[in-house]
């Protein structure tokens, strides 16, 4: 299998300030300019304002692999960010096209998101609760 990890995306695709954390329980959550922010372990990869990459939280030893052994059809992930000591993965999928999140914004993409990322929830058998907003920086070594 190759790599689905496409580092420039990532890494060009997030804001010029996110919000980040070595620690999120212990240190809480920071506002950093993207190059410090990407040194972190989590980051959130959107901003306030718009939706241009969507993540799932997979808790089980096999979780890289979860997209290819769903018992439905899912697409490849952009990248995977996966703990070397449990197997857990944060799994990445880049947009088309990013879908606005503000008061003023058409409702009929945000339903649609909900929808999408409803459903490859249910289908990655990911973390329920996730919050789809800190995610484990594909980069870091601690992944």
């Amino acid at each position: 299998m190759t790599s689905p990890y496409q580092p420039d995306l990532f890494a060009s695709s997030v804001p010029r300030w996110l919000s980040c954390s070595d620690d999120p329980q212990q240190w809480g959550v920071q506002s950093l300019p993207r190059e410090k922010a990407l040194k972190r372990a989590y980051v959130d990869p959107n901003p306030a304002a718009l939706v241009w990459a969507i993540v799932f939280d997979i808790d089980r030893p096999d979780a890289a692999t979860a997209w290819e052994d769903a018992p439905t059809v899912c697409p490849r992930p952009n990248w995977i960010a996966q703990n070397p000591r449990n197997g857990h993965a944060h799994l990445g999928y880049a947009l088309a096209a990013p879908v606005p999140r503000t008061l003023k914004a058409r409702a009929t993409p945000q339903r649609f998101l909900a929808r999408i990322q409803h459903g490859l929830t249910l289908a990655l058998d990911a973390d329920r609760a996730y919050t789809h907003r800190l995610t484990k920086t594909p980069d870091h070594p601690q992944w």
